[in-house]
């Protein structure tokens, strides 16, 4: 089975879900909009979002008043970057596997994100027939579960392939 793409997923969920309205201008799934109670920071206090495709970009948009200097910054916890982010920036982030945090802003400043992403959830139940991966597994024959397994063993190479390399 060729890889499944973003807009063939997009397709089968409007299918399966046709009540839901789908955003045609995005190729990412899910948008949850954060404000300044979210924004902690210590070496305690950094989120890696386990939930969504690892590979997968996900776009986080900053907005709100603040001062970009003293605060708000993003924090990149395994490249070691502390990145001034103003009002108006936008970053593409592999969250699912890089670390990450803001710098609180003032107390009178507010700050806001707006983040774009796909939770790996739909892929597979798109990957598994639109079904449960316990009921599509148990569904296969011997030789459909060795190939899944195969499968499954080379994704993250796999997913390593479409991110992009800068040099």
């Amino acid at each position: 089975m060729p890889p499944i793409t973003f807009i063939t997923r997009h397709l089968a969920m409007a299918t399966i879900c046709p009540s839901i309205r789908w955003w045609a201008v995005t190729l990412l799934d899910l948008c949850t909009f954060m404000g300044n109670s979210l924004y902690i920071i210590d070496e305690t206090s950094y989120y890696r979002c386990f939930a969504n495709l690892p590979f997968s970009l996900c776009v986080v948009t900053a907005m709100g008043s603040y001062n970009p200097t003293k605060g708000s910054h993003l924090v990149l916890w395994e490249c070691g970057l502390v990145i001034e982010f103003p009002p108006g920036s936008t970053i593409l982030l592999a969250s699912g596997v890089i670390a990450h945090s803001n710098v609180p802003v003032a107390p009178d400043e507010t700050r806001y994100s707006v983040v774009q992403y796909s939770a790996g959830a739909l892929f597979r139940w798109v990957e598994n027939n639109f079904q449960r991966s316990i009921d599509y597994l148990a569904s296969l024959s011997s030789d459909e579960l060795e190939d899944v397994q195969t499968k499954d063993a080379n994704r993250w190479a796999f997913g390593r392939s479409l991110l992009p390399i800068f040099k």
